[in-house]
């Protein structure tokens, strides 16, 4: 798999035809997208490119304490809720999307889940109650195969990549949400972390939940994410 720096410059194969995406990364200007191939789209039908190093994506040694970068799937809810928790915090963002961001409606979700799992030291599912997407993204994260997440193995040492499932996202928890996040990052050495969870639409709180998981994650993160250099527009 080609890298340069953090973009990911291409993405695991699936066993039919792939269906097409977008990769973008925050800059100091609208974000950079590059998309790729259409194709049919296909359930259940994702297929890691191996090897890929178990366990995480940036090498311990490497890790320098802070959190680089956030990525998500862009799904409106938890995975933008994500990217714009690292708007504010400063910190760089991206992740790899359908094809002109398709949302919700007219893409295959669940392989841009699995994919961005791949791509991240660790996983945050933001899962207030069983969800197809979701459940699929824990269960990747433990287990490397395309089931419902079991919810467990959720260290270093056990599992595909580190996840952390929040269930509560409510001010009541806010802090001590905090402190469990703070813990799984320093305690997994994270540096690439990678935010799931459901749509606005499927989540039973409706913008709401978004609203929170932003506020979770700026209150879990600060002062520990490295600032990115770009400067961010501020309209």
């Amino acid at each position: 798999m080609e890298r340069k720096g953090n973009k990911r410059l291409s993405t695991p194969r699936a066993r039919s035809a792939r269906p097409s995406t977008t990769t973008a990364t925050s800059g100091s200007g609208p974000a950079a997208a590059r998309g790729r191939g259409r194709g049919k789209r296909g359930r259940d039908s994702y297929e890691a490119a191996g090897p890929v190093e178990r366990g995480r994506v940036t090498p311990e040694a490497a890790w320098t304490g802070k959190v680089v970068r956030i990525i998500s799937g862009g799904q409106t809810g938890a995975d933008r809720a994500g990217l714009e928790a690292g708007r504010l915090l400063g910190v760089a963002t991206g992740g790899t999307a359908p094809n002109n961001f398709l949302t919700e409606q007219g893409a295959f979700q669940l392989f841009f889940c699995v994919v961005n799992v791949d791509d991240a030291d660790g996983t945050i599912a933001f899962r207030l109650h069983p969800g197809n997407g979701t459940d699929k993204t824990i269960g990747w994260a433990q287990l490397r195969q395309w089931t419902y997440g079991p919810e467990r193995a959720r260290s270093k040492d056990d599992g595909w990549r580190p996840v952390l499932v929040i269930e509560d996202v409510s001010d009541e928890r806010l802090e001590e949400t905090a402190q469990q996040i703070r813990g799984w990052i320093t305690g997994n050495k994270i540096a690439i972390v990678n935010i799931a969870g459901h749509r606005e639409t499927t989540s039973g709180m409706g913008k709401a939940y978004g609203e929170q998981v932003t506020k979770i994650l700026q209150h879990a993160l600060a002062g520990l994410c490295e600032p990115h250099q770009a400067k961010w527009p501020t309209s």
